[in-house]
């Protein structure tokens, strides 16, 4: 697949300022012009502006910033937006030789260099003297994040990157990282990015949540059913699939997928008869497909979609989109919908 990408058309340009002030405060006047966040929330723009003006008073002297300081800018400009999929990298001029994952609520070392034993899979209690739990909550106002989990997830990936360390508060080439259960490490920061960790540890899923390979599955412990939905497919919407793209179905993959009507009635019958109070319905796997299939699970659970209160979808072409996305806008006019 080819992805085609075009510069940001040039708003702003005061050769006052430099090139991270530029830039920043361009941005800031694309997003306005074209994201429907501005559209939505009159009163973000205002936000914004003050963001992107206390940050350009940060970036002046480029005699101290680096790119990563300005990449950083930008991420935290685009937590207004609110929309985890959008945000930049940040450049890793120098590492610390270690790697982050967010787990389950908690922040695990994940990799780290040979040099240090015996800490892979610890919990993290604190970082550069800094409890976890600030700097879980300073992530979600850093990095683009719907909610404090994915924020964990996302920072978990720069938290070796010392602009980002920095960024935080955390000063000093050493970084000191404090485990659960007492132990503590320190780790100097080092130049380049071939010095990749080399000591790996392999974290364990829960034995209820772990992914399974299939589209969903259930499990009923004492009153709770724990019902993971991994994907709206099954049976009927790869035939109907098939049928919208004139594809000969595969009669083997029919007979492989299960029909979500029958797998719905025999996981309610089940419930029935086990006394099940509570439904946790896990999709954190979810990546999407046949909307229809959520709607047949709410009017399992007697949730009708008539008391839902329905939206509508407005389509504001931007002048971005009409000179050089011109297609969409073809490709959007054959969809009935109402043009705002």
């Amino acid at each position: 697949m080819i992805m085609e990408y075009t510069s940001i058309p040039i708003y702003y340009n005061d050769k006052r300022y430099n090139v991270y002030q530029n830039e920043l405060m361009n941005f800031f006047i694309f997003l306005t012009k074209v994201h429907p966040a501005f559209i939505l929330d009159k009163s973000l723009k205002a936000q914004c502006r003050q963001f992107v003006l206390s940050a350009c008073d940060e970036l002046c002297d480029m005699n101290n910033i680096t790119l990563a300081d300005f990449q950083l800018r930008i991420n935290e400009l685009l937590v207004f937006l609110q929309d985890a999929h959008t945000f930049v990298n940040i450049e890793p001029l120098s590492l610390y030789p270690f790697s982050v994952r967010y787990f389950n609520g908690s922040f695990y070392l994940y990799s780290i260099s040979s040099r240090y034993k015996n800490v892979t899979g610890k919990v993290i209690t604190s970082m550069g003297g800094m409890d976890i739990i600030d700097i879980h909550k300073k992530l979600a106002g850093m990095l683009p994040a719907e909610n404090k989990i994915k924020a964990g997830i996302t920072g978990s990936h720069f938290l070796n990157n010392p602009s980002l360390i920095k960024r935080l508060g955390i000063d000093g080439d050493v970084l000191e990282i404090v485990f659960s259960d007492g132990d503590r490490i320190n780790i100097d920061k080092e130049n380049g990015t071939n010095n990749q960790p080399d000591q790996m540890t392999v974290i364990k899923p829960n034995a209820v949540t772990a992914r399974q390979p299939m589209p969903y599955h259930y499990r009923i412990i004492d009153s709770i059913c724990y019902f993971q939905f991994n994907e709206m497919f099954d049976s009927y919407t790869y035939q109907l699939g098939c049928q919208l793209s004139g594809e000969t179905p595969d009669e083997n993959i029919i007979h492989s997928l299960p029909f979500f009507t029958e797998f719905l009635e025999h996981m309610i019958q089940d419930m029935n008869q086990k006394g099940v109070s509570l439904l946790v319905v896990d999709m954190r796997y979810n990546g999407g497909g046949n909307s229809l299939l959520g709607n047949m699970l709410l009017e399992a659970l007697n949730i009708h979609l008539s008391d839902i209160e329905s939206y509508r979808t407005y389509i504001r072409p931007s002048s971005f989109l009409k000179e050089f996305y011109p297609f969409l806008l073809n490709k959007s006019a054959e969809i009935s919908v109402p043009v705002e």
